[in-house]
């Protein structure tokens, strides 16, 4: 999985068909949840999120 920012929206590339994506904020609740197939994009508000994707957990700073 790979993930990264850009332009305010969070990039998320998955190699394996229908992985099933957490995002979770600093807190701990879930901001959103979705599944990818390829590569998806997020709107997210700016801050700083953990994206859970099976059992890869990355930590993702959304800016302006």
């Amino acid at each position: 999985m790979l993930t990264y920012s850009r332009n305010g929206f969070l990039i998320v590339e998955s190699p394996v068909a229908e992985t099933q994506v957490t995002i979770y904020t600093t807190a701990g609740q879930i901001q959103a949840r979705c599944q990818v197939s390829g590569t998806k994009s997020i709107a997210l508000p700016k801050g700083i999120y953990m994206v859970k994707a099976g059992t890869e957990v990355r930590k993702v700073i959304i800016r302006d």
